[in-house]
Parts: C-alpha cells; sequence; structure tokens
C-alpha cells in the first residue's frame, strides 16, 4: 500500500506540486511514525489512501480544485499579502495563463513561453504579491504548472 501510494503521488506530483508534497511528507510521516506498529500504520495508510483517491476538496477559497487551487498553493509559498489578495490575483493570473497557452503550438515556442513568464514577473511586481527576488522562480513553477494543467486550462 505505501509503495502505491509513493508511486500515485510521484505520478501526480506535477498536477498539483504542493498538495502533492503534503501527501508525500504525511506518508513519510506514517511510516517513520509508525514503523514498528504494522498493524496502526496499515489503518494509517488505508486513511491516507481514501484522501488520495478523493483528490483535492474545495474550499473556501471559491477557486476551482483542478484549474485555480493549485496556482493559489504556489503563490502562497512565496507571498506575503492577504488570502483575499492571493486568490484575486490567482484569478487573474489563471485567465492571463488561459488567454497565452491557447497559442496553436505555445508549447513549441519559447519565446512566447518567455514573454508569458516575463507578463507574470511584471504582474507579481507591479501588485507586490511576491518579493522581487522569489518572482522569477514562482514565475518559472507557475508555467511549468500550466503545462501539466493545459487539457484543463484550454477546455
Amino acid at each position: 500500500m505505501e509503495h502505491a501510494a509513493r508511486a500515485y503521488i510521484s505520478d501526480n506530483y506535477n498536477d498539483d506540486p504542493s498538495y502533492y508534497k503534503k501527501l508525500s511528507e504525511k506518508l513519510e510521516e506514517i511510516v517513520e511514525q509508525l514503523k514498528e506498529n504494522w498493524e496502526n500504520q496499515v489503518i494509517a495508510l488505508q486513511d491516507l489512501v481514501q484522501n488520495i483517491k478523493r483528490g483535492r476538496k474545495e474550499d473556501n477559497t471559491g477557486l476551482n480544485p483542478i484549474t485555480e487551487r493549485p496556482f493559489l498553493s504556489l503563490i502562497e509559498q512565496y507571498s506575503t499579502v492577504e488570502l483575499n489578495e492571493q486568490i484575486k490575483a490567482t484569478k487573474e493570473i489563471v485567465k492571463l495563463i488561459k488567454d497565452e497557452i491557447r497559442i496553436v503550438h505555445f508549447w513549441r515556442n519559447p519565446i512566447k513561453q518567455r514573454d508569458l513568464r516575463l507578463t507574470l514577473i511584471g504582474y507579481m511586481d507591479d501588485r507586490d504579491l511576491v518579493p522581487f527576488e522569489q518572482q522569477e522562480k514562482l514565475a518559472d513553477e507557475l508555467v511549468q504548472l500550466a503545462r501539466h494543467k493545459h487539457i484543463y486550462l484550454t477546455n
């Protein structure tokens, strides 16, 4: 069961890095804390597997758990502004991303990808969403997430 959970987390990590990182940490915690108690480990792993199967639940942010919430999770790691501002920014950033990646062969065009990164950096800088020194890293992560979410973002 541990190996199945680990494989599932690994296979889906890029679809929602923050969410699956938390699941991976929970898995490691279960294995480490209950390594001597197989019965409790099995019970805890069964609960974790059920959580994994359910996926990310809707929460009080009002964001779509598939197309928007993963972006907020990345922004939350870097941003110092209030959650409501992060939510608003997430909606606007996802809209910017959707508009750009609809371009035919976007992912084959490094110039368009660079332009998207620069647009995201400009957006974050104009709104002081993220400290300057972290904007480029977050922009890269947002674009990578958009690449993995392409099918969801373009439908």
